[in-house]
């Protein structure tokens, strides 16, 4: 699972995204815990599966836990497990992920007691399963992700500070989508080619005045915007080039600093 190729208008590597596909290529020869951080949709999970692929743990599982709508009862149960006693046991996604990568979506989301429990796992690598008397042994890798700066999330005491010890020295940034206009239409059209190849959508590629659409838009939802508009675009296009008319997106230009 390689890096695609991104590169601006001209052709020319995207210095944004060579420097985040080198701090994870960096990132996947460690065994340390990597922090992903940058808003929703700029492609966190899938970067955390491209490090994983691309680490010595890839035949190993990977296992992701998302802490953004959950209560504290459910995601500890989930994260760490139960142990109900009389060697009843459920297991949870520390134990599921044992060999490979365990993904923390959204860890500011987390309760602190909870990130503190998770800290001991990222420093020491043993957790302890609710109900358990004795910590166990973790043999896995995080990765965790953070929609907030790191910085930020700590000084508004959303983040532990020992969490936050061991995030901030291996954090990979991603640049919203807007910052790299450039990225637009590669990223586009690499999209367009997974629908097909998946078999959701023909071979599809985009006329001019749909390009430049695509262009001007800020995409405040970033790549995650960008594939729902183009998968939607993929149902109604007739032919194999996708027009103007096909993407659902405001009629012009927009001025984001205003909106």
């Amino acid at each position: 699972m390689a890096p695609p190729a991104v590169s601006d208008s001209e052709g020319r590597p995207s210095q944004a995204m060579e420097a985040v596909f080198e701090a994870a290529r960096n990132a996947s020869t460690r065994r340390g815990v990597v922090a992903l951080v940058g808003e929703r949709g700029t492609g966190r999970s899938w970067l955390a599966r491209w490090i994983h692929e691309a680490s010595p743990r890839s035949t190993g599982p990977f296992v992701a836990v998302s802490a953004e709508g959950s209560s504290g009862d459910d995601l500890e149960a989930r994260l760490f497990g139960v142990d109900a006693g009389e060697g009843r046991r459920r297991p949870g996604a520390v134990e599921a992920a044992r060999g490979g990568t365990l993904l923390v979506k959204e860890v500011t989301e987390m309760g602190l007691g909870l990130q503190e429990r998770l800290a001991e796992l990222v420093a020491h690598g043993r957790f302890t399963p609710r109900g358990a008397a004795e910590a166990l042994h973790a043999e896995v890798r995080p990765i965790i992700t953070s929609s907030t700066a790191l910085s930020a999330a700590s000084a508004a005491g959303q983040l532990v500070d020992g969490l936050h010890e061991h995030l901030a020295g291996s954090c990979v940034t991603l640049p919203p989508l807007r910052d790299r206009a450039g990225d637009v239409l590669v990223i586009a059209r690499q999209i367009l080619g997974e629908l097909h190849e998946a078999g959701e959508a023909p071979a599809l590629d985009l006329d001019e005045d749909a390009a430049e659409a695509l262009r001007l838009h800020p995409w405040p939802g970033n790549v995650g915007e960008l594939r729902g508009v183009l998968e939607e675009a993929a149902k109604v296009a007739a032919g194999q080039l996708i027009r103007r008319a096909d993407l659902d997106l405001p009629p012009g230009p927009v001025d984001w600093a205003l909106s």
